[in-house]
């Protein structure tokens, strides 16, 4: 059974596709990996432009579970989830993401970033909580069990691939017969071309006036 507490957008009856969320303790360390249980549902509309999570009811026993799973094991122990895909039961093909099982017990909300390829078919999951120290590391361990609590405040998130800017093509630059890059020709300045005539005027100034003096009149 689901429950609609984390229903984020209002859908229309025709979906396209309905994914299951599951999710898990995972210890690294551990030499074989713990089961997934059900988290929830993925519902996508039928354009594929808006999804809702609709969480099972025992999440929050499940959450309860996990904390005290987590807090006996030693070391880095991440919280998981995988997003199953369509028509693949096997585990280990399904889109995971994890952050740090220490961070659930004081997180306020969660993201699910559900990125699609070019069809609007889910293939990866990305996962978030919130807030979480700068340095991502974990608060002082306690004797007691931290509880993880589940949260309402969820985002669901979808991404389609985007296309790459168009590429410019530069115009190659000129060679040379011999296949060698030419040399541009570097522009004259006015000066450089024109002064020949700057030459020319003066001459001409010059003989100009280079002429007899004009005698003074008698009286």
């Amino acid at each position: 059974m689901y429950s609609k507490s984390l229903l984020l957008c209002f859908l229309p009856l025709v979906l396209s596709q309905e994914l299951r969320v599951l999710h898990r303790i995972h210890d690294p360390l551990a030499s074989s990996p713990a089961p997934y249980t059900e988290r929830g549902q993925l519902s996508l509309t039928d354009s594929a432009s808006s999804a809702a999570l609709l969480s099972v009811e025992s999440l929050g026993n499940d959450l309860l579970e996990f904390a005290e799973s987590a807090h006996s094991l030693a070391g880095d122990v991440w919280y998981q989830v995988a997003l199953e895909r369509e028509g693949d039961a096997h585990p280990g093909h399904w889109a995971t993401s994890a952050v740090k099982a220490c961070h659930l017990a004081q997180s306020t909300s969660e993201t699910f970033i559900i990125h699609q390829n070019a069809d609007g078919k889910p293939f990866n999951v990305d996962f978030f909580v919130s807030p979480i120290p700068h340095d991502g590391a974990c608060p002082k361990r306690s004797q007691s069990v931290a509880p993880y609590r589940h949260t309402t405040n969820t985002t669901v998130l979808l991404r389609s691939p985007s296309r790459p800017p168009t590429l410019q093509l530069r115009t190659p630059p000129p060679l040379t017969p011999q296949g060698e890059q030419a040399v541009p020709v570097v522009e004259k300045s006015f000066f450089q071309k024109y002064w020949i005539y700057g030459v020319v005027i003066m001459g001409a100034l010059l003989i100009s006036g280079g002429g007899e003096e004009e005698k003074p009149k008698q009286e």
